[in-house]
């Protein structure tokens, strides 16, 4: 999974604990904040996988609210820049989706 949002330029981290395996992906650059937490767990006849954008954490929302704020103000540049992040996130979400599909298939063929 690791080498999945490699491939896409993202720079990943790996960790397992108590039978969760997680990683975490980041935009060049931006080591602070997670792209994306995909977070496996479960056992080999029920496996749980959670993808979640921007890590789902209080500061994407206020990230969102203060774009909206800008968008009024005309603060248009950073608000284009927040767009092609989400655009490029719905983009790399639908190809792993696509990709984990493509595995599970061929780990049970």
């Amino acid at each position: 999974m690791k080498g999945f949002f490699e491939e896409r330029g993202l720079s990943s981290k790996e960790t397992v604990s108590k039978g969760k395996h997680r990683i975490e992906a980041f935009l060049a650059g931006a080591d602070s904040m997670p792209f994306a937490i995909v977070e496996i767990s479960g056992d080999p006849s029920r496996i749980v996988v959670d993808f979640s954008p921007w890590g789902k954490n209080e500061r994407t929302a206020q990230t969102m609210l203060v774009s909206s704020i800008l968008t009024l103000l005309g603060g248009g540049v950073l608000v284009r820049q927040g767009l092609r992040k989400k655009e490029l996130m719905e983009k790399v979400e639908n190809q792993f989706w696509d990709f984990l599909d493509s595995r599970v298939l061929e780990l049970t063929s």
